[in-house]
């Protein structure tokens, strides 16, 4: 019993989530073995992310990269 109205409030939350075009967002993450493909990445100040060298905007939150 317990099984089937958990399934049940999920199949309704995720169809009114789809009806009014909600998404959650989940966490990504990205291994890697070996050299780095980004090299010496730049660190995004607001996020950590490291970015390309030369990036003036972080590609993952889009803060600014260079100094004022």
């Amino acid at each position: 019993m317990q099984w089937e109205v958990t399934g049940e409030l999920r199949k309704r939350v995720k169809k009114a989530f789809d009806r009014e075009g909600i998404e959650i967002p989940w966490p990504h993450l990205k291994l890697y073995f070996g050299d780095s493909p980004m090299g010496k990445g730049l660190p995004c100040p607001s996020c950590s992310q490291l970015n390309l060298p030369g990036s003036r905007f972080c590609s993952h939150c889009g803060a600014s990269l260079t100094s004022k």
